[in-house]
């Protein structure tokens, strides 16, 4: 479960063209937490994913579960 968010989020990534060190830049997430998402030790909280959404415009949906709604 904590590998797809980061996956999820990874392929936000992917399409936006940012870096983790970026994301972390642009949304004020520690780059240590985005690592740790990464590496499986621990899946984003409801703030973080909040932020997320906001950053890639989508919705938190689309990050925890993959379900793409229309943008």
């Amino acid at each position: 479960m904590i590998k797809t968010v980061y996956m999820n989020i990874k392929k936000e990534m992917d399409k936006k063209g940012v870096s983790a060190y970026q994301l972390s830049k642009e949304t004020g997430i520690n780059q240590g937490i985005i690592s740790r998402w990464k590496n499986g030790i621990q899946s984003p909280n409801v703030s973080n994913l909040i932020k997320l959404a906001n950053y890639f415009d989508c919705g938190v949906e689309e990050l925890t579960k993959g379900v793409s709604l229309d943008r």
